[in-house]
């Protein structure tokens, strides 16, 4: 019972702050160009929820380039791309839709 209780605890908490970062996103994100610089198929982790075509993108924010990755199967090598990112802390971004 102690572990089905603390199962419930951690999900509630990975909703409710994935819910609060989306909204500080909203509210606060900056919309900028990131650039795809290589797309690969990858697995990651356990099970196939995590395998498919990776791509790799940076952008840059007050000199400091940021380098990202996640799974993306309509985006190709050298597109551009919207993301959107918070100032304070331009690792939390979000990628919007392709320029």
């Amino acid at each position: 019972m102690v572990l089905v209780l603390l199962v419930f605890i951690q999900v509630y908490g990975f909703v409710h702050f994935n819910k609060y970062q989306a909204n500080e996103l909203e509210i606060k994100g900056i919309e900028t160009e990131a650039i795809v610089f290589n797309k690969k198929w990858e697995r990651r982790g356990k099970g196939n929820w995590s395998t498919g075509h990776y791509i790799y993108y940076y952008f840059r924010y007050q000199g400091k380039v940021y380098r990202h990755s996640q799974i993306h199967d309509s985006t190709n090598t050298n597109d551009t791309i919207i993301i959107k990112f918070l100032p304070e802390n331009p690792n939390n971004h979000v990628l919007l839709r392709k320029k």
